[in-house]
């Protein structure tokens, strides 16, 4: 291995860890707030217009607006199979306040998420996304209760025959008629050639 390609190597690596390290760093100062009420028992399906603001802390506890990023909403179903994301639009430019019209999942609003979409990088597997994700579920802006996922459908019960009995019970009935009737076929057909066997073998008078 040359040495400039062993250089190359040892800053891909530098970049990769830097890379991997600020999105801990930016998620540990950052925070986000909705400044729109967002009822969690809107209709699905429905569009709702929704704004909120995106602000790194610095150390005397001032508000730094994060500004000109891909920041995004997310709404999320009770059952956490649904889930609708829509890019926020800043309003206005370089305040760190973001504005979006985003659809209400199947089965309501159970959480709410603000991400901002980012990316990681090594020199193994390469880049790959990795957002910073801000939780906004327990913001005071978010009003109700969560709605309740709906229960799995039991099995329906196998239907009864209209006399109340079970299958089983009218099958082994047919059985049975079935053989009474070959029963009685082998007796009148034994009956029958006993007869023809003494008409063809009289009795001498």
């Amino acid at each position: 291995m040359s040495r400039r390609t062993s250089t190359f190597r040892l800053v891909l690596g530098l970049l990769a860890a830097l890379t991997l390290a600020l999105p801990v760093a930016a998620k540990e100062g950052a925070e986000a707030k909705l400044d729109t009420a967002l009822p969690r028992d809107a209709e699905p399906g429905s569009t709702i217009e929704i704004g909120w603001s995106v602000f790194a802390l610095s150390d005397d506890g001032t508000q730094e607006p994060i500004q000109g990023s891909p920041v995004y909403l997310r709404l999320v179903g009770p059952d956490g199979t649904s889930a609708t994301e829509v890019l926020g639009t800043e309003t206005p430019a370089g305040s760190g306040h973001y504005t979006a019209a985003i659809q209400v999942p199947a089965g309501g609003i159970g959480e709410v998420i603000v991400g901002m979409i980012g990316e990681a990088c090594d020199a193994d597997d390469g880049c790959q996304r990795s957002d910073l994700v801000f939780p906004l579920t327990d913001d005071p802006l978010v009003r109700g209760a969560a709605p309740v996922a709906p229960a799995p459908l039991a099995p329906a019960p196998l239907a009864a025959t209209p006399s109340g009995a079970s299958i089983g019970g009218d099958l082994l009935q047919i059985v049975a008629i079935g053989v009474a009737f070959a029963v009685a076929g082998g007796l009148a057909a034994l009956v029958i050639g006993r007869r023809r066997v003494i008409g063809a073998h009289p009795t001498g008078r």
